[in-house]
């Protein structure tokens, strides 16, 4: 191997090193006492690993054109639309006879391999809380009627849901579906998925550890203590945080290469 080429090798992983870094920017606020909620935080953490992996992050919107991971909220939001027109039948879980709204979801959900309650007094307190429409993504629920009704957020100020008795699986604006109780996060986004590896958990990496421990990976993930860093402040964290991080689909092994992802 000529100089020139380890030069280049040697410039190219100082570069990865510097987008894990952020550049020097912290890229999250990494306090115990941030107000932050924990699905920001987790959405955050989540973002910085994929933008180092390169994987890109989702918007607002969902392309029926393209192809997300298994176990995605964007792969439910498409599984979601292709029920459209199928018409409302209480207690409907078969999308050949009918669906009633939770029935929407978990079959939806189930198509995808993510395994959801049957009906909304469950699904309200299933996944993650988040705080309000404006934090909301596509996939995630809205929980309405008191939580009598569940309904889909497809982006732009859409949702999908199989409203009544007489009317067909359709597409309305949040502002028509009345007061929301409370909206739920059941999956990871296609960007959360692949920065996992491609595996879907019903659980972030973040939300696996507390903020000391991500900050504390982090540090080790942006070079400041060496390129062999990151293997050992995973063995610190603890058995616990790391079979978690183990078992969410992110190897250890991945964790401890990711600073030279790419760079040979």
């Amino acid at each position: 191997m000529g100089l020139a080429e380890v030069q280049s090798r040697i410039a190219s992983i100082e570069q990865k090193i510097a987008s894990l870094n952020n550049n020097g920017v912290p890229p999250v606020a990494l306090t115990e006492s941030s107000s932050a909620s924990a699905a920001g935080f987790s959405s955050q953490l989540a973002a910085q690993v994929a933008s180092a992996l390169g994987v890109s992050s989702t918007g607002d919107t969902v392309s029926d054109s393209s192809t997300y991971p298994q176990g995605s909220s964007e792969a439910f939001v498409q599984q979601v639309r292709k029920y459209m027109g199928v018409p409302y039948v209480w207690g409907g879980t078969d999308p050949d006879k009918g669906l009633d709204c939770s029935g929407l979801v978990q079959t939806a959900a189930q198509k995808i391999g993510v395994t959801v309650p049957r009906v909304t007094w469950d699904q309200q307190n299933f996944g993650e809380e988040i705080p309000s429409v404006e934090s909301a993504r596509p996939g995630d629920i809205f929980i309405t009627r008191a939580g009598a009704h569940v309904v889909v957020y497809v982006g732009n100020g859409k949702v999908i849901h199989a409203p009544k008795p007489g009317e067909v699986v359709q597409e309305a604006s949040v502002e028509d579906i009345g007061p929301i109780k409370t909206i739920r996060r059941l999956m990871p986004n296609a960007s959360e998925v692949q920065a996992r590896g491609g595996v879907s958990t019903s659980n972030t990496l973040a939300s696996q550890m507390s903020v000391a421990q991500a900050t504390q990976l982090l540090s080790a993930m942006s070079g400041t203590q060496g390129l062999g860093a990151s293997s050992s402040a995973v063995n610190g964290l603890g058995t616990g945080t790391s079979s978690n991080l183990t078992s969410s689909g992110l190897p250890l092994a991945n964790l401890s290469n990711l600073s030279l992802a790419g760079a040979f």
